[in-house]
């Protein structure tokens, strides 16, 4: 039975990937946040520090920010030079002169792309695991195992959306330089200046700070502007993410402590999870399909390389 071109297309994408550096090296950035946060909670745990949460859930939800940030750039060191790279080599040529189309090459990346993402964020995760077992003492039930898993499959729709946004510019790129630097110019847009436009506008449209003794206005004042950033914030995928893995793992703590009771229609269940957050979840599919099924249109309609 002949070997279908899309899945000899992944394997030699996903075997590319994992002798690659930059894979290696962005894993190595995600282990060494991993470790530090391990280090923070053993350090914090001695020094008597109230703990909400298990340590893993804790460590995950204070991973937040950083996973944000580290599974975007791992989806676009994937994504900017998947096509421009091809025909910068004058490979795609190549490839394209066998019995093998457009749709079957570009499928047969973005498969290889999530066995990469699936390889690279799933080895972090058991690294991250079984230190904390063995040096924390955490222990495993079934479920946080399960809110680990969907908070790992989170994490590789998170770095596929970026693939497929830098997929798409590569798919217009003829050079890999050009797509890497209009991929990163997205990732600053999502990432820092569209949360820094919407707090600027936020605070014009609220006003000054109130003074620190009035305590009553200035929460008035931190809610206004809080719901006017979130306007913003919604553009982005990575909020969409943050907004359903932080309920999933903050979860956990059941209404714990008073802190966390204070919480406004905080989901206790995996299932109540996706009921408040489906909203977000539906958004950060679509955010993954559209560049890609952009990419794919432009791709297989291309007629020269």
């Amino acid at each position: 039975m002949p070997v279908s071109p899309v899945r000899v297309i992944a394997e030699k994408e996903f075997a590319d990937a994992v002798r690659s550096k930059r894979l290696w090296g962005l894993t190595a950035v995600m282990l060494t946040l991993f470790g530090l946060m391990i280090f923070s909670f053993g350090l914090s745990a001695r020094m008597g520090g109230e703990q909400i949460l298990d340590p893993l859930s804790q460590i995950l939800l204070s991973l937040q920010t950083s996973v944000s940030t580290i599974a975007p750039l791992l989806g676009l060191a994937l994504g900017y030079d998947a096509i421009s790279g091809e025909r910068e080599k004058g490979t795609l040529r190549l490839i394209l002169s066998r019995p093998i189309y457009r749709d079957q090459v570009i499928n047969g990346k973005a498969v290889g792309a999530v066995l990469t993402l699936a390889f690279a964020i799933g080895l972090a995760t058991m690294v991250l695991v079984g230190c904390s077992s063995i040096l924390l003492g955490a222990s495993l039930d079934l479920d946080l195992v399960l809110r680990i898993v969907i908070y790992v499959l989170l994490t590789i729709l998170l770095a596929f959306t970026y693939y497929s946004i830098s997929l798409l510019i590569s798919s217009f790129s003829r050079r890999s330089s050009r797509s890497l630097i209009l991929s990163i110019l997205v990732w600053i847009l999502f990432s820092f200046v569209i949360p820094l436009i919407g707090f600027l506008f936020a605070t014009s449209v609220v006003g000054p700070v109130p003074p620190p003794d009035d305590t009553e206005a200035f929460r008035e004042w931190t809610r206004r502007v809080a719901e006017i950033t979130e306007m913003f914030n919604m553009v982005r995928p990575d909020y969409h993410f943050s907004e359903v893995a932080t309920k999933l793992i903050i979860a956990r703590a059941q209404f714990a402590t008073e802190v966390v009771s204070e919480l406004e229609a905080l989901p206790s269940t995996i299932g109540e999870v996706f009921v408040h957050g489906w909203v977000n979840l539906v958004v950060l599919v679509l955010y993954a399909l559209v560049p890609y099924i952009a990419s794919y249109a432009v791709f297989t309609s291309t007629e020269k390389e």
